[in-house]
């Protein structure tokens, strides 16, 4: 549904970034939607008074198993907030 929200608004005069696939990889994106590293996909545009809004949604549900790369600091920090 990102593509339609991001065509819509376009549709409708709003400059809109093109569609970014963020990815647990080096440089923090991927190419294309399916690849297994995207976390999130989203694109970003300027409101009428110029603040800055991001749609977004994950392409598949969370899997703490594999989306988090980095362990916790402490053991404090393995509680979830």
């Amino acid at each position: 549904r990102l593509a339609e929200y991001r065509k819509t608004l376009k549709g409708r005069g709003v400059k809109v970034s093109m569609i970014l696939h963020h990815a647990d990889a080096p440089g923090g994106y991927a190419a294309k939607a399916d690849d297994a590293s995207v976390t999130w996909s989203s694109f970003y545009f300027r409101g009428p008074d110029g603040e800055l809004f991001e749609f977004t949604e994950p392409p598949r549900g969370l899997d703490p198993a594999k989306d988090i790369a980095h362990a916790p600091r402490t053991s404090a920090d393995l509680k979830l907030r």
